[in-house]
């Protein structure tokens, strides 16, 4: 996306089932913004509450004075209204957890990230009002952010200056 202006949308290019076996299942998703290409991958496996997801980039944007710094976020909306303390981001740190406020501004976090609320009224009668979350793992250090109900994990990040090249 173009942080100076509104997100850009990455325009998909091919959808393919490449698993559909009985214990798992999982689509590849190819898509491409300007001259980046970037492949998703959804994985589910029978029994578990997980969501697999893997990326794969060519991710060549330039960011510039004028335009910003280009990255590249995933962003999941949450269906959780009432927000336990306030809405704010939960996530891993060096030596412990640390509590952020959901105010749109991308911090670092390490593994982990989770947001906890109640279930909001747009699912069946039976679940609203209950206890839920979210939690997004990950492999490595990534800014994560919080804006409203939907949790964003910030992949890849263009730079300009000093080096124009990514």
């Amino acid at each position: 996306g173009d942080p100076a202006g509104a997100p850009q949308a990455l325009i998909v290019e091919e959808v393919k089932a490449i698993e559909h076996g009985p214990w798992r299942v999982a689509v590849e998703v190819r898509m491409k913004l300007n001259d980046s290409r970037v492949t998703v991958t959804y994985a589910l496996t029978t029994g578990s509450p997980v969501v697999q997801v893997g990326v794969k980039t060519r991710w060549v944007e330039r960011g510039s004075a004028e335009i910003g710094i280009p990255r590249l976020q995933i962003a999941l909306p949450c269906a959780l209204v009432g927000y336990l303390l306030g809405s704010h981001l939960h996530a891993r740190m060096p030596f412990g957890a640390v509590t952020r406020p959901a105010d749109g501004r991308t911090v670092p976090a390490l593994r982990w990230a989770a947001v906890v609320g109640q279930l909001g009224g747009q699912l069946d009668g039976q679940t609203s009002g209950q206890l839920g979350g979210v939690q997004l793992m990950n492999d490595g250090a990534h800014g994560h952010e919080l804006t409203g109900s939907t949790l964003r994990l910030q992949l890849v990040r263009s730079s300009y200056d000093p080096d124009p090249l990514p």
